[in-house]
């Protein structure tokens, strides 16, 4: 976790994406650019200061070179990471609800509970994120919690995200925005630790 005062700092320095994306200049000044955009995203959307801890990261979208739509039916895939995806941050906000805001205004921003009992809306691009939490909750709910009462382990979290992956263009992009949104409540919740 970083504070916002040392995420700052960080998106300035080309070693934070040459790591992940090589050292090809353009590539890491567009990323530079959408970590930024995502940032004064996430400080104009929520309450923060420069101490607030928030989680940062970057999920690629794939190429599905072979094997479309088997991998998950136990089937055989030949794939790659692209360079495109989500970039997010991600931060616990002392609720038990997930608020999400992208940069791109048309897609509108969605606040939600964790719960085992949400009804994600058909058509709507907050269904991805939500079947997520849906999920999640089902898995970190006491199991006597099951029955009737919504009480879930996780905290809430505040998430900011941009996307450079082109809209239909077979590239994933909800498979990554679903694992965007699993990071996006795991890390801040520590489920990995």
């Amino acid at each position: 976790m970083l504070t916002l005062s040392q995420l700052r700092k960080r998106i300035g320095e080309d070693g934070w994406y040459a790591r992940q994306f090589g050292a090809d200049a353009p590539v890491i000044e567009a990323k530079k650019s959408l970590a930024r955009s995502v940032l004064e995203t996430f400080t104009r959307s929520f309450s923060t200061s420069e101490h607030t801890e928030v989680v940062a990261y970057f999920v690629p979208g794939r190429v599905e070179v072979l094997g479309k739509h088997t991998d998950y039916a136990g089937g055989h895939s030949l794939l790659i990471a692209a360079d495109r995806g989500f970039f997010c941050l991600s931060a616990l906000n002392g609720t038990h609800r997930v608020r999400l805001v992208e940069n791109d205004p048309s897609f509108p921003p969605c606040a939600f509970e964790i719960s085992p009992n949400l009804e994600p809306p058909v058509g709507h691009w907050s269904n991805y994120p939500m079947t997520m939490v849906k999920r999640l909750a089902a898995n970190f709910t006491p199991p006597a919690d099951r029955a009737g009462r919504d009480a879930p382990l996780l905290q809430g979290v505040n998430v900011a995200f941009g996307c450079d992956l082109p809209i239909a263009s077979g590239m994933s992009g909800s498979s990554a925005l679903m694992i965007m949104t699993f990071f996006a409540l795991a890390l801040p919740n520590r489920l990995m630790e």
